[in-house]
């Protein structure tokens, strides 16, 4: 997800490419349930990039949400600015880790003045809380399934995701880089990273935990793209006993018990640029 903050008019030629072609070709119906199982952001996040945007001289005039999707992120940001626009390519789900990253930051120059903010922000993996009984199976399951059974189906945009951006082009880093987006004012913040606990009193995540049950996960897990890709790819397993996620249920109930829930929270990464 990125949001851009004090844009100028976009160009008539304005175009971003992005690579994944799951999201690409998503119905109404797969992006209403994609809705329906991500939700938003935590409002923790929401607070940093604000304060980091204010703090840095950002305006409160425009903001911009490139990849949009169904709109949960701006939603939530739209009320702290005057106008708000998402854009989308039509039933497409971008986010950045999808993105031609150098033809981006060039555009990101045309329509973010100087001294607006870029942030660019994603959930990474999933973590279970240290409460969990049996944290290191239960964890096992889940870390096995994401970096074993989904990997022939993960794109390179999900390891940069899972890896909290890590590796993500940054604009001073290609032959051609963008010197309006300097080195000097970029702030990488990340949470939660294998599980740490990084929320303000250090007994939660960074915008905290949840009780999921299987039949929560199931959805959760339904909503990615490796997952998709999956069953794409096995077609008579897929919503039988075989799929890969009621495997892996099967697997995690084995350990916490037929519908028993699992406290859990997500990593996140956070990429803040401002315009020179």
């Amino acid at each position: 997800m990125t949001a851009a903050a004090d844009d100028n008019p976009p160009p008539a030629a304005a175009t971003t490419t992005a690579t994944d072609p799951t999201f690409r070709n998503y119905t109404p119906a797969r992006a209403a349930a994609y809705a329906r199982a991500r939700g938003s952001y935590p409002a923790a996040l929401y607070d940093v990039i604000l304060a980091r945007h204010a703090q840095t001289g950002g305006q409160q005039g425009t903001i911009l949400d490139v990849g949009c999707g169904p709109g949960n992120m701006l939603r939530e940001l739209a009320p702290a600015f005057e106008r708000a626009i998402g854009c989308d390519a039509g039933e497409e789900m971008v986010e950045a880790h999808w993105f031609d990253m150098p033809a981006f930051w060039k555009q990101a120059a045309q329509l973010v003045k100087p001294g607006g903010s870029v942030a660019i922000f994603a959930k990474c993996s999933f973590f279970c809380h240290p409460s969990t009984p049996n944290i290191a199976t239960v964890q096992r399951v889940f870390d096995t399934f994401e970096r074993v059974s989904l990997a022939p189906h993960s794109l390179p945009g999900n390891r940069l995701c899972r890896d909290f951006y890590r590796d993500l082009a940054l604009p001073w880093q290609s032959d051609n880089p963008s010197p309006e987006f300097p080195e000097a004012l970029f702030e990488r913040h990340t949470w939660n990273v294998d599980g740490a606990l990084d929320g303000p009193d250090g007994d939660d995540f960074f915008g905290g935990s949840v009780m999921l049950t299987p039949a929560k996960i199931a959805e959760l897990l339904a909503s990615t793209g490796p997952v998709q890709r999956w069953r794409e790819a096995h077609p008579r397993e897929a919503g039988t006993e075989m799929d890969a996620v009621a495997v892996m249920l099967r697997e995690l109930e084995g350990v916490v018990g037929v519908g028993g829930e699992v406290r859990m929270g997500m990593g996140y990464a956070l990429l803040f640029f401002k315009r020179r």
